[in-house]
């Protein structure tokens, strides 16, 4: 929630750093995954999302639905690899 509170006042790399730790403590946590991607893509690191997004599918995450929407993935949505994910799921 931390994360997500950095977010939202512009404070990437904050939100960059809190969910990178939320992910070394819940590694196998598939919504931590996809919260650290949408901090990536915003952050400008758009390969490392893909991958990190890559991670939460294969962990569960599948709401394609909310990531078609979701303004923290805008940066990557029309990457062909962004394409590729969703048409996984």
């Amino acid at each position: 929630m931390l994360g997500e509170l950095a977010s939202r006042r512009g404070l990437h790399d904050r939100a960059l750093e809190l969910d990178r730790r939320l992910v070394s403590r819940l590694p196998a946590d598939s919504l931590a995954r996809y919260n650290l991607a949408c901090s990536l893509a915003l952050a400008g690191r758009c390969d490392e999302a893909i991958v990190c997004l890559g991670v939460a599918f294969d962990l569960g995450y599948d709401d394609v639905a909310h990531m078609e929407v979701d303004p923290d993935l805008a940066s990557i949505r029309e990457r062909p690899e962004y394409r590729a994910l969703v048409g996984r799921a």
